[in-house]
């Protein structure tokens, strides 16, 4: 079950990280000083948001390895069966 819900995780944060990237905004309109101004924060803010979707990925995907890792199921190792005499 922990693997559908890190994989569910893992397809959130990819479909955000594609639309920060698609959605940008228009400087239709704009010309000269206003439509590099424009352009420039749109990159500028499209790298500010990439990076924080990519920290944030990162840092849920430890949280989650971690949790997993003390949480898990101690019962999964080899099974041990009784000597019987």
């Amino acid at each position: 079950m922990f693997k559908w819900f890190f994989g569910l995780v893992n397809l959130g944060f990819a479909v955000w990280l594609i639309s920060a990237f698609t959605d940008t905004e228009t400087c239709a309109g704009l010309t000269g000083a206003e439509l590099e101004g424009c352009e420039a924060g749109t990159a500028i803010g499209g790298f500010a948001a990439a990076a924080m979707i990519l920290f944030l990925w990162l840092a849920v995907d430890v949280i989650l390895y971690v949790g997993y890792r003390i949480f898990r199921r101690k019962d999964r190792g080899p099974k041990r069966t009784k000597v019987e005499l």
